[in-house]
């Protein structure tokens, strides 16, 4: 079967880092294998710890460029002062991941909206489904992840 794979950066004003991509699946390979594939073929290097097959975690998206032109929302900023955390005024114009600009700041995914409360190689994708890599700056609270795991997109602070 086929999945949508997506990256965005709506919290930097960047939007999609990787537009939706249709990517092959294959039974008994988990989600980051497709995301993987797509991240590659559209000439991004990644850093990660655990494996493609367990405990994948993904530290960070490198790419020439892959933070120029970033802005952070006026009411976003203004959530993440008041949530009171704290901001590391660390970026890179090469590389986007965890730490970067805030303590909270790193990549989720989510699935057809939904986000699972377990890792990337944890999650075996089924046909038709779109996966989405999301850059938050508040643990996710800014992308609508939910401490349930569900989405809460019309929630998002």
């Amino acid at each position: 079967g086929t999945v949508t794979v997506s990256v965005e950066a709506t919290t930097l004003g960047l939007g999609y880092l990787l537009p939706p991509t249709q990517m092959e699946i294959f039974e008994g390979e988990n989600a980051v294998f497709p995301v993987a594939k797509a991240l590659e073929a559209a000439g991004f290097e990644y850093q990660y710890s655990g494996s493609l097959k367990d405990g994948f975690y993904l530290a960070h998206l490198l790419k020439p460029g892959i933070t120029n032109g970033w802005e952070i929302p006026a009411d976003l900023e203004a959530a993440i002062d008041d949530d009171g955390l704290m901001w590391t005024n660390i970026y890179h114009t090469d590389s986007l991941g965890e730490f970067d600009f805030t303590q909270g700041s790193g990549w989720c995914y989510c699935v057809d909206n939904n986000y699972p409360n377990y890792g990337l190689s944890e999650y075996f994708p089924k046909d038709g489904e779109h996966i989405r890599l999301r850059f938050t700056l508040a643990y996710g609270r800014d992308v609508g992840n939910a401490a349930d795991g569900s989405d809460n997109d019309d929630q998002e602070w």
